[in-house]
């Protein structure tokens, strides 16, 4: 599929006051959708796809202002397979073998796990 952006929002909540460590939750919203659409020779096309996206991690402070934070997110998204993954017929009316058993369901939630690391400055204002 290649490159993908996604539009979306999150909300962290730390459920105590932070101290050396301070773990989070979180949960992000959005639309993944891939960028330079290419079809395939099967007619598959990702499209634009909702996702949820639930995130834990923690922030280590190493100073005052300054920590290290680790995350954990799923990037979890639903697609549709195209109709024709569960037989078609080619030109002479021969039918084709699937791709996909028809058992298969023709939409699926997937995983998609990212995990991060990254240096945070606090500013006091």
């Amino acid at each position: 599929m290649g490159a993908c952006r996604q539009f979306g929002t999150d909300f962290l909540q730390y459920p105590v006051e932070p101290r050396r460590l301070a773990p989070f939750l979180g949960v992000g919203l959005g639309f993944v959708t891939p960028e330079n659409t290419v079809t395939d020779t099967s007619g598959f096309k990702a499209g634009t796809n909702f996702t949820l996206v639930p995130t834990v991690g923690a922030r280590v402070f190493v100073a005052r202002r300054i920590a290290v934070r680790l995350e954990v997110r799923d990037y979890y998204m639903r697609y549709e397979w195209p109709a024709d993954f569960f037989g078609k017929d080619d030109p002479q009316g021969n039918p084709l073998p699937p791709v996909l058993e028809s058992s298969n369901p023709t939409k699926q939630w997937t995983h998609n796990w990212t995990f991060a690391a990254g240096l945070t400055y606090s500013f006091t204002f």
